[in-house]
């Protein structure tokens, strides 16, 4: 639950369409292993749930900052995105620049 604009909002599970895979595919005891799984779904690849994880966290960003309309939209384009290869490049670039 959140508030956006003044009004309240739940994200639910079962409003998102689609197969999530297992959940036990999320466990990452530690950091590394969870940005690696995280790599490995903006390299195109990876288990379905960290995928659907990925997207569904990036789709309620998109909309609570305003370049989505809604949160179906956010996660639309938060897909496209990264199927499209551009989450992977924006990443590489982060990293590059962050080491200087």
């Amino acid at each position: 639950m959140g508030k956006r604009g003044g009004e309240k909002f739940d994200l639910l599970e079962e409003s998102a369409k689609g197969e999530w895979g297992f959940s036990g595919d999320l466990e990452a005891p530690k950091s590394e292993e969870s940005a690696a799984k995280i790599r490995a779904v903006l390299a195109g690849d990876g288990a379905r749930a960290v995928r659907g994880a990925v997207i569904w966290n990036a789709g309620a960003l998109l909309w609570l900052g305003g370049m989505a309309t809604d949160w179906e939209e956010g996660r639309k384009l938060a897909e496209g995105t990264i199927s499209k290869g551009a989450a992977r490049a924006l990443l590489e670039r982060w990293r590059t620049w962050s080491r200087g």
